[in-house]
């Protein structure tokens, strides 16, 4: 798949990456580059950031910092995992509320456990965030970026390229 068609393409059903396994799978496909520098190594998907770039941008106003920590089994973990320590700066990410939408249609039917968010609903998170078209995204989480490559693949669906997957997560910049 072209990285165009990858971008810009409707899904009925989304392909989402499910863990960093998948680089190897992206880079060859012109999506990806990892890229090392001092300091955790930053999976930059735009070409955009070392770790370097990140610790030199954690007060940038222009670089949002997102834990996307989540558990499937227990919904209140990812946020007490960030009230007991984050990334300098990072907002929180709740999975079941911000990077999901209504489990039920409004017919009824149920969407699934997280649906995608409507666009609009989305936009308006990602604002609330202080994202916009020149911020640079950089979500992490502590499950190999499963849950932070959500976030990496619902800004693209709305087209916003500049976002990276902390590589290693939480631990990596511990």
């Amino acid at each position: 798949v072209a990285t165009e068609d990858f971008l810009h393409q409707e899904y009925r059903r989304p392909v989402m990456p499910r863990s960093l396994a998948l680089v190897d799978e992206l880079r060859a496909a012109g999506v990806a580059a990892v890229v090392s520098g001092a300091g955790p190594t930053v999976l930059a998907l735009t070409d955009r950031g070392t770790a370097a770039d990140l610790a030199a941008h954690v007060d940038d106003p222009r670089w949002v910092i997102v834990d996307c920590r989540h558990d499937l089994m227990n919904l209140a973990a990812g946020r007490d995992a960030y009230a007991g320590g984050h990334l300098p700066n990072a907002v929180f990410a709740n999975m079941d509320t911000e990077l999901s939408g209504e489990k039920r249609g409004a017919d009824g039917v149920f969407r699934g456990r997280h649906p995608l968010p409507s666009r609009a609903a989305l936009i308006d998170t990602l604002r609330g965030w202080g994202i916009n078209d020149d911020t640079q995204v950089v979500a992490y989480d502590a499950h190999g970026g499963m849950f932070a490559a959500r976030l990496w693949w619902l800004l693209r669906w709305v087209g916003h390229a500049n976002v990276a997957v902390l590589d290693g997560g939480v631990a990596a910049w511990q």
